[in-house]
């Protein structure tokens, strides 16, 4: 039981980095994911319009497609800890920025869909980023471990997030969940500021010289030449867009 409980000890050494992470980063992503069922809930009193929440959906989802290509190629040779910081601390913004706008009586369906524009170009930068990091601090061997940790925090955050969103709205109103997002997102700043602990990023300086287009590129012509990968990716696309709609339109039903 000793020799249990010290090799224990030593995997959660090993995984300190990574559990700080992730659970500051679960409980923002929490926040966040409130924010934006609340914010779905007030356009929809406010425009009684399925296609304003439509639009909404669209003007983070666009963004954040198109510049996925781009961003990935753009984090292979940047400081992931200072993207995901610079992310975070974007959002952080947006939320203040709605939060002034509703204490002002001034907040429209248009100012959200510039800032769901803005959130969606942070994303295609955070969560690449995100995903690599946590390969730059985890161990090969803690993989499968982790993967579950990952799926468990995701599925709460989809299953939860709306539930609890929508019983604050009604008691609490809008003001209060964009406070609760603004707090987590403190913690889980600080937490990857002043508590992860990351290697030094490493820059491959190849002997022919290229940019970040060509490197896009390649990456999407690896894609295209990879069949049963590109199957992969659109299958996995529809899947994850198709229950989180069928979530949402459960709880608004």
């Amino acid at each position: 039981m000793k020799i249990k409980h010290i090799k224990q000890l030593e995997i959660l050494k090993e995984l300190k980095n990574f559990l700080i992470l992730w659970s500051s980063q679960s409980l923002s992503q929490f926040g966040s994911s409130m924010t934006s069922f609340s914010l779905i809930i007030w356009a929809f009193e406010k425009q009684d319009s399925v296609l304003s929440i439509s639009m909404l959906t669209i003007s983070w989802l666009l963004p954040s497609i198109l510049l996925s290509f781009l961003a990935g190629t753009f984090i292979d040779k940047w400081n992931k800890k200072i993207i995901m910081l610079t992310s975070d601390a974007i959002a952080a913004i947006c939320s203040v920025f709605v939060l002034v706008l509703l204490f002002n009586n001034r907040l429209e369906i248009s100012y959200l869909y510039i800032i769901n524009i803005i959130l969606g170009i942070t994303n295609a930068f955070q969560s690449p980023a995100s995903s690599v990091a946590v390969t730059m601090i985890v161990p090969k061997e803690y993989y499968i471990k982790i993967s579950g940790l990952q799926s468990l925090s995701s599925s709460m955050v989809t299953i939860f997030a709306p539930l609890v969103a929508t019983s604050i709205y009604a008691f609490g109103g809008m003001e209060v969940i964009l406070f609760i997002d603004l707090s987590t997102f403190f913690v889980a700043f600080i937490a990857l500021l002043c508590c992860v602990k990351m290697p030094d990023y490493v820059i491959y300086k190849k002997k022919q010289k290229s940019n970040t287009l060509e490197d896009c590129l390649n990456g999407v012509s690896y894609i295209f030449k990879n069949k049963s990968i590109l199957h992969l990716i659109i299958f996995m696309g529809f899947v994850n867009q198709g229950s989180n709609r069928y979530t949402r339109t459960c709880i608004l039903s």
